[in-house]
């Protein structure tokens, strides 16, 4: 059942899109690449793990493109995270459908998708190409 209660709601989520659309815009994804993470960014791996209920995981920062990419490309990555991520991505968009019905969920998500592509194909093909990692196909 749809909540339509909250006349604001879909304004509210449209202004919190823009947000993060200017948060995407405004950071330098690809500029840290091999570099050691900071204090910060550390805080905030180890914050993000311990939220999914894996406070015991070892966090590993990986040196350049190269070894990011072996990493990824590893058969015995353990899936617990991916499919607690998983199980929370589903609990939220259901709660957003639910609170501002699906279409306008879809419209929102669309323009953070568009954003995300936009802003970051370009510079994450530079930094891979100049990381030796470009894929060609």
């Amino acid at each position: 059942m749809t909540d339509h209660s909250y006349s604001n709601a879909p304004q509210d989520a449209a202004a919190a899109i823009a947000r993060l659309i200017e948060d995407i815009d405004s950071a330098s994804w690809f500029a840290a690449v091999g570099e050691p993470a900071t204090d910060d960014e550390q805080k905030e791996a180890r914050s993000y793990v311990d939220g999914l209920g894996f406070s015991t995981a070892r966090i590993q920062w990986q040196s350049d493109w190269a070894a990011a990419r072996e990493a990824i490309q590893r058969a015995d990555w353990a899936q617990d995270w991916w499919q607690k991520e998983h199980q929370l991505q589903m609990d939220l968009y259901r709660q957003a459908a639910d609170h501002l019905g699906e279409t306008v969920l879809l419209h929102l998500l669309s323009k953070v998708t568009d954003a995300a592509t936009r802003l970051l194909h370009g510079p994450a093909a530079v930094a891979a190409a100049r990381g030796g990692v470009a894929d060609q196909a």
